[in-house]
């Protein structure tokens, strides 16, 4: 009786100590990321970074699509501003379908340094073989050229992901007119069709998959919030507030900056902002993300606390 006591007590101490290292990876897991970002085109990507600095440990950073040379000098250059001068930059492969970058003479406004970038593809793949199994998110916010190339390289390090959460597609509503708003229908999301064959990939890559499409990215950065972050006046405030600025002199949308690539960030950071729907996702030739029979292969995001978002951001950048 007091042995088969005892093994109880063994077993229940041995369940404890399970859960708590389950808990303890689980929360570590959930912090280190890799972001693959075309930062320099729109502005959501530099809010982005921004906001992912203080509460994610980010192991590296991917610049992807076009000139990919200018975009990890922006990166490079954002996140010494920053204090995070630790976070390594890398290019991903240069490509014919990318946007101008609206930001392009901030990223060169010190040429005197950085002037080369190590391999997006390789790097990245290198630190998944070597640290533990399932332990990096990729963030997603750039067209998916180079996370393609890096499945295409090695798909078996890739699979040492714990999952990707990507800004991409638009499942029941699109882009809307003014900043916030969405479409009653679906559009071309930019990041879908920049590289249709990219995403599908991914898609049959085997690794989880969180998707942010349109349908809850559409989240508009207000004239007050603006204002409550760019007050602060410190390196990473005022740095913002240039690039804002520069973003919004080419924006054929308006001045009020659309927090697309702020929703998968914020999303690991508070996963209570939106609800996952698992579905399966076909992807068109052209870059139409349709909801579609079959397995699961995407847990999507279809509404966001908008207001979460954004207090989160006003929050966090400092």
């Amino acid at each position: 009786m007091i042995k088969k006591f005892i093994n109880t007590l063994k077993y229940i101490s041995l369940s404890f100590a399970f859960i708590a290292f389950n808990a303890r990876s689980d929360t570590i897991k959930s912090r280190e990321v890799i972001i693959d970002t075309d930062v320099g085109t729109d502005i959501d990507d530099a809010f982005a970074l921004a906001a992912a600095s203080p509460d994610l440990k980010i192991d590296l950073i991917m610049a992807s699509s076009g000139d990919t040379d200018a975009r990890a000098k922006l990166a490079r250059r954002f996140l010494d501003v920053a204090g995070r001068t630790d976070i390594p930059v890398t290019r991903g492969p240069s490509t014919l379908h990318a946007e101008a970058l609206s930001q392009k003479s901030w990223a060169q406004g010190q040429e005197n340094y950085h002037k080369y970038f190590p391999d997006a593809v390789e790097k990245a793949l290198q630190l998944l073989r070597t640290q533990p199994n399932h332990t990096i998110t990729l963030i997603g916010l750039a067209p998916p050229s180079t996370i393609a190339a890096m499945i295409s390289r090695d798909s078996i390090a890739f699979r040492r992901l714990r999952a990707i959460v990507l800004m991409a597609g638009s499942i029941h509503h699109g882009y809307g007119k003014i900043a916030g708003t969405n479409s009653s229908t679906p559009s071309l999301e930019t990041n879908a069709s920049l590289d249709p064959s990219a995403l599908r990939a991914i898609l049959t890559s085997g690794v989880p998959i969180q998707l942010m499409p349109l349908d809850a990215t559409e989240v508009a950065l207000s004239k007050f919030a603006a204002e409550q972050i760019f007050h602060a006046h410190t390196p990473v405030t005022d740095s913002l507030q240039e690039l804002t600025q520069q973003w919004a002199a080419k924006s054929a949308y308006g001045p009020i900056p659309t927090l697309f690539d702020v929703v998968p960030v914020a999303y690991l950071i508070q996963p209570n902002i939106c609800t996952l729907v698992p579905m399966h996702l076909s992807v068109s030739e052209r870059g139409d993300t349709v909801q579609s029979s079959g397995p699961e292969n995407v847990s999507a995001c279809l509404s966001v606390n908008s207001k979460a978002v954004v207090n989160l951001l006003v929050q966090r950048i400092k």
